[in-house]
């Protein structure tokens, strides 16, 4: 499962950046839509994820209303992410333990 976990005080486009990654994941396109997102990085801002959107065949409509959606889903996962005490990125859960790829850390 992937889980948003924002780095909003580094990078100022993580939020609307998981907005649209939602929204394409409610049209099936998520892994697409991830790949060419990190592709292209350098192109950063909604022009940029309208235009993914629009190269994937999605429906353009539905996608902007997602995007508008996305903020509660986004939410919950960094409730849980608070609630698990993570605080760097990528960590991985495997049978209830937490291991965080940037270290040896592990904690049950």
């Amino acid at each position: 499962m992937y889980q948003n976990f924002l780095l909003i005080q580094i990078h100022d486009q993580a939020l609307p950046a998981a907005k649209a990654s939602w929204a394409a994941y409610q049209q099936g396109k998520f892994w697409p839509y991830h790949d060419a997102f990190f592709t292209n990085q350098q192109q950063l801002g909604e022009t940029f994820y309208l235009d993914i959107a629009k190269n994937l065949n999605s429906d353009l409509a539905k996608f902007k209303v997602d995007v508008d959606l996305a903020n509660k889903a986004i939410q919950k996962d960094l409730q849980l992410v608070y609630k698990l005490g993570l605080s760097k990125t990528p960590y991985f859960i495997i049978n209830s333990k937490i291991f965080l790829h940037s270290s040896s850390a592990f904690r049950n």
